[in-house]
């Protein structure tokens, strides 16, 4: 597997929890919530298995 790399990725914070955890339910979290962007990461970790 190659190198992935992280760049454009964007972080949000919600308060609620999503009911189940596939896309309906984060695009419910996502959709019907004040979620905020956080403006600036400087380093966003590794992705993935190793």
């Amino acid at each position: 597997m190659g190198v992935g790399t992280s760049a454009g990725s964007k972080l949000y914070i919600a308060a609620a929890a999503p009911t189940t955890f596939d896309e309906s339910g984060y695009d419910a979290v996502f959709e019907d919530s004040d979620a905020v962007e956080v403006g600036e990461i400087t380093n966003f970790g590794e992705l993935g298995r190793e």
